[in-house]
């Protein structure tokens, strides 16, 4: 029996490309894509009739930012839960990636970056502003399961209850070098950081 290819990597080079993901066969959430352009992403606001870019369902598969960053990401979707740039990640992997100006609005598991991590998050940052209407909200991933390290967070956070300035809800994973700076303001369980 022939062993199946490895994905072969994918490289994004715009807003369109980003948006492909999980979205087109060719682009499978199971992918390794690599950010070659810091990309502008204001445009999202216009999309789905005001509600934004819609997250990336699942991810299994790598997303190497190569230092570059997303710019203006606008997410407003409180009915939906697992919210970000990246909604579930399972086993995934996000590297040395930004977001800078942020603007998500979630429901439960909301971060800029990450909704629900059950993979690894690793050299990130988001600045910009994330609220969730319910519950894990935090200011780079909302409810984190698996490793979130050498990452910070300056934005401001706006959430119910288990909400951080990096990460909402700690659920079993593992947060290492890591800050946040940003202001956080919640009903209860409230960090910081986590």
């Amino acid at each position: 029996s022939q062993e199946p290819l490895p994905p072969e990597e994918k490289e994004i080079w715009s807003l369109s490309d980003l948006n492909k993901i999980g979205r087109d066969w060719e682009y499978p959430w199971n992918g390794i894509y690599k950010l070659m352009v810091d990309i502008d992403a204001s445009d999202t606001i216009n999309w789905d009739g005001g509600k934004g870019f819609n997250p990336i369902g699942v991810f299994t598969g790598k997303f190497e930012g190569n230092d570059y960053k997303i710019r203006r990401l606008y997410i407003n979707r409180p009915e939906q839960s697992n919210v970000g740039l990246f909604g579930y990640v399972v086993g995934g992997e996000i590297t040395n990636l930004g977001i800078e100006e942020g603007w998500v609005i979630g429901g439960h598991n909301t971060g800029i970056l990450v909704g629900l991590n059950g993979g690894i998050v690793n050299n990130c940052y988001s600045t910009g502003s994330v609220s969730g209407v319910y519950s894990s909200v935090g200011g780079l991933v909302g409810s984190n399961e698996g490793t979130v390290s050498q990452s910070y967070s300056t934005g401001s956070v706006f959430g119910d209850y288990m909400v951080g300035g990096l990460v909402g809800w700690n659920d079993g994973g593992t947060v290492s070098e890591s800050y946040s700076t940003g202001s956080v303001l919640g009903g209860s369980s409230v960090g910081g950081l986590v």
